[in-house]
């Protein structure tokens, strides 16, 4: 369960960037520069004490950031990177593939319509609804690689936890656990552009 998130992160830095200065020159303070007024010397004390201990909160956060850090999945993650930036091509491929396929569709009806096929017979040989499934399948796809594209965006700006539920059930995760031995034994390994659909 994460118990710190991006924004405690950037906090717990800017604070002990800011904190750690006041409270290394407050320590150097002697008795003697209070001119060992007793007083003095426990408000100082005392506030010495204060920015240690938050210092000290602080400084756990940013550990426990540093802890997650280490132990991320690099292989996944990189992977998460490759695969994510080839998803826009392969939508912008799948969107440029429409019109030959209407072309495809429409070139065949015409071929059977010249042999002398009556529009029944090409109906029966090259359904008009053909093509409406094809571009059905086409628009599915893209919206299907959106999704990924959305989620794995997610998961790869969800530093330091590259919490892995948030790509669970997508094709590249499903992908990567299929054949996590593979890419482990060669992290160089990528998941080949024709496997993204």
């Amino acid at each position: 369960m994460k118990t710190i998130d991006s924004t405690k992160i950037l906090l717990a830095k800017s604070s002990v960037e800011a904190l750690k200065p006041v409270s290394d020159l407050i320590s150097k303070i002697k008795h003697s520069d209070l001119a060992y007024n007793e007083s003095a010397i426990q408000k100082v004390s005392k506030f010495s004490e204060f920015l240690e201990s938050l210092l000290s909160e602080q400084q756990a956060i940013l550990n426990q950031a540093d802890a997650l850090q280490d132990n991320r999945d690099e292989v996944l993650i990189n992977l998460a990177f490759q695969y994510v930036n080839k998803i826009p091509d392969r939508v912008e491929g799948l969107k440029k593939s429409r019109p030959g396929i209407e072309k495809y569709h429409k070139e065949k009806r015409d071929e059977l319509q010249q042999k002398g096929f009556s529009a029944d017979e090409i109906n029966k040989i090259i359904p008009e609804n053909q093509l409406l499934e094809k571009l059905s399948s086409l628009e599915q796809k893209v919206a299907e690689l959106k999704q990924e594209e959305a989620k794995l965006k997610k998961f790869i700006h969800d530093k330091p936890f590259f919490d892995t539920a948030i790509i669970e059930g997508t094709y590249f995760y499903n992908h990567f656990t299929e054949n996590e031995a593979d890419f482990r034994n060669n992290p160089t390994c990528q998941i080949q552009y024709l496997d993204m659909i």
